[in-house]
């Protein structure tokens, strides 16, 4: 690999001229072998990523794996797999993040299992799905388990376990580091509503849209005002005064069985999820 075509590329990605980098970290490469050449394919995978080029990506990507002396083959499994899974391809996808976690060098199996689980997602697997975003979230090298466990109440209301969905969207406010608590908790007003907790419901709604200025979907906009009509019917008979949004611990949920409805915004990893440049 040419060290100084690489730093080049290097200093065009910190740029953000993804383009120009990419050009740069391939022209770097050695013709000829594979060998040395793992880092500069790694970044024009990422550099690609980046562009949302993901066939692009998945070239580079593929070629990085066939440098055996590269030692980064975790992040470049990983990567790929977010490259498959942008693609369109699934079951592709899950291999190579379940083939990044058997890797040695993995430093964030949270973002594989989220990926996993998006990949189960799409393909209506949704049970399998809330066991991977489980694992995300209980992942101790995850900075953000409140995304993990956002979706992971997707998956359960998918399964028809609205119950189950609260506990986890619940858990998802609880943690310090989520910074959307807004979605959280017009999922859980929606997740409310199905249980016909109406009272719960109209406030997980309000403090969405009134205290962190989430703006409600037209659906979740509906079911806020059937739950102050279901609530005014039932006599405004008010809930308990447990605090509707504590939860113990994602330990607690329960996941031995588990359902969908369309109406919810998911959260997965994007392709500016991925790793920061190599050393050379």
């Amino acid at each position: 690999m040419d060290a100084e075509k690489f730093k080049a590329a290097q200093e065009e990605y910190k740029k953000g001229d993804y383009r120009l980098a990419a050009r740069g970290f391939l022209e770097s490469t050695e013709p000829g072998t594979p060998i040395s050449n793992g880092a500069a394919y790694h970044m024009a995978g990422n550099s690609f990523m980046r562009l949302k080029r993901y066939e692009d990506a998945i070239t580079v990507y593929e070629h990085a794996l066939k440098d055996d002396t590269y030692l980064r083959r975790a992040s470049v499994e990983g990567n790929l797999a977010n490259a498959y899974l942008k693609a369109g391809e699934y079951d592709t996808a899950i291999s190579h993040y379940q083939a990044a976690l058997e890797e040695t060098d993995i430093r964030n199996p949270h973002k594989c299992y989220q990926g996993m689980g998006a990949a189960l997602m799409e393909q209506g697997l949704y049970e399998q799905a809330a066991i991977a975003y489980r694992r995300s979230a209980l992942d101790q090298s995850n900075p953000e388990p409140g995304k993990s466990l956002v979706n992971l109440g997707l998956c359960l209301m998918s399964l028809h376990r609205p119950a189950d969905a609260i506990e986890a969207y619940k858990a998802a406010l609880g943690t310090e580091t989520y910074n959307n608590p807004g979605r959280a908790l017009s999922n859980l007003g929606i997740a409310y509503f199905e249980t016909q907790e109406w009272s719960r419901a109209i406030r997980a709604f309000e403090e969405a849209a009134t205290l962190h200025g989430y703006k409600l979907s037209p659906s979740a906009s509906a079911l806020l005002e059937q739950a102050r009509r279901e609530f005014e019917a039932a006599g405004a008979v008010e809930a308990s005064d447990e605090d509707a949004t504590s939860v113990d611990s994602v330990n607690s949920i329960n996941l031995d069985d588990a359902s969908f409805d369309d109406d919810f915004t998911e959260e997965v990893i994007s392709e500016t999820d991925v790793p920061v440049e190599p050393s050379a």
